[in-house]
């Protein structure tokens, strides 16, 4: 019996001793605190730290991402713009920038927003303009826009007739027949058309009406010679270059009757060549 339980407390402490075995079958890794030969974990542990610090560190690869080249909006020089430059948009116009066939060829994300920077960038171009031509057609009538829907058969007729609008200061008149005439040559650009102020002294008088009425058509002061016309105003004389009739024109109701009013003095003058 005494046997059975020696025998019995020797397989049993072997058992715990070989479950708590976790270093090498090495008696300087036992534990003086500890049963087993856990002394070596900790050992074990560190020689790995140490060897991981002692190996040489390779980084990860960085991915450089590539960085798009700042657009800056070219600021309008003194000089204004050369004909080249001109010449240059012209030949492009209507064609799809290098940005955008570039982002079509190849759809990188770089490419992709280049070509959303060049279209904002010519959004803002196209915004600034059309606000800018909404202020000048507050200050100039003849920038109004035009009404592209008529269709008149008087101007073939127009090519080669010039008109004269004589005007003069505090004539409310006058202002109204210069904005008429305004309108006219900005529905009729071939239409030669000029204006002449009366009672105006020098230059800077003739500059501070042409402002304050807003006239953009070619102005002059009237000489001794114009004056004449002075006491009619507003008054205009229709010359016809080509073949050589003059008409005088007061009535400016209307851009089609006055375009109409000119045609016929065309008309007449070739029926008299006949």
């Amino acid at each position: 019996m005494i046997r059975c339980i020696a025998w019995l407390v020797a397989v049993f402490a072997t058992v715990v001793c070989e479950a708590q075995q976790v270093g090498p079958q090495d008696r300087s890794c036992l534990s003086s605190f500890a049963v087993g030969y856990s002394k070596c974990t900790n050992q074990v542990q560190q020689a790995e730290l140490s060897t991981n610090a002692l190996a040489p560190k390779t980084a990860p690869e960085s991915v450089e991402v590539p960085r798009e080249k700042s657009v800056i909006a070219a600021k309008p020089s003194k000089q204004g713009v050369s004909e080249a430059e001109v010449d240059a948009y012209l030949q492009n116009y209507g064609k799809p920038t290098r940005e955008s066939a570039r982002a079509m060829l190849d759809p990188t994300d770089e490419n992709i927003a280049a070509m959303a920077r060049s279209i904002r960038q010519q959004t803002a171009t196209a915004s600034y303009v059309a606000g800018r031509m909404t202020a000048l057609q507050q200050v100039d009538p003849g920038l109004v826009a035009i009404n592209p829907s008529f269709a008149s058969e008087d101007l073939p007729y127009l090519s080669g007739m010039r008109i004269v609008l004589h005007t003069a200061t505090g004539c409310s008149e006058c202002d109204k027949a210069v904005v008429m005439l305004q309108r006219l040559v900005a529905e009729s650009p071939i239409l030669d058309a000029r204006v002449v102020v009366h009672g105006v002294s020098d230059g800077k008088a003739l500059l501070l009406e042409l402002a304050r009425v807003g006239i953009t058509l070619p102005a002059t002061a009237a000489t001794p010679a114009q004056g004449r016309f002075a006491k009619y105003v507003p008054v205009a004389l229709a010359a016809d270059t080509r073949y050589g009739k003059e008409a005088v024109m007061n009535e400016f109701r209307n851009t089609q009757e006055l375009r109409t009013s000119l045609a016929n003095i065309r008309k007449s003058a070739m029926e008299e060549k006949k």
